[in-house]
């Protein structure tokens, strides 16, 4: 019994400590980190894409159609201490909300902040619904 109740603590205290040590920016991290790139709830696409923000390059979102609306636009950063000199991991987390029926593109590119011109990749996300259900499919160009 008393075995049980110390392994008991130790829990609890490791995960009290973890908790304390993480910061909620590291969970929303971790959290984006596990997602996949894509991911569908309802009316709602979210769309999660590994940036490093060491580099001068930034993902931005352009959308063709009708009754797609951008949500929220946020980048999420990695806060521990990196040892590697010029990494700065960040997620870039876009959601978006497509009304019933819609159809419609979303383009993701990845542009240079130093060259208006500069696109390095292009992301393209095809809205649709079919029989009811939201889906999107995605490819790089």
């Amino acid at each position: 019994m008393k075995y049980i109740n110390c392994r008991l603590l130790l829990m609890i205290f490791l995960v009290l400590f973890f908790l304390v040590g993480c910061s909620k920016e590291q969970l929303d991290y971790i959290h984006y980190e596990q997602m996949d790139e894509i991911t569908i709830e309802g009316s709602l696409v979210t769309i999660v894409l590994y940036e490093n923000q060491a580099l001068p390059y930034r993902w931005e979102y352009e959308i063709s159609g009708t009754d797609i609306e951008l949500l929220e636009d946020k980048s999420v950063d990695d806060d521990s201490f990196s040892l590697q000199a010029g990494v700065s991991d960040s997620y870039r987390v876009f959601i978006f909300n497509c009304m019933d029926e819609t159809e419609g593109q979303i383009l993701i590119k990845m542009k240079s902040l130093n060259s208006e011109d500069e696109i390095t990749e292009t992301r393209v996300y095809n809205i649709a619904y079919v029989d009811g259900a939201l889906t999107c499919n995605g490819f790089s160009e």
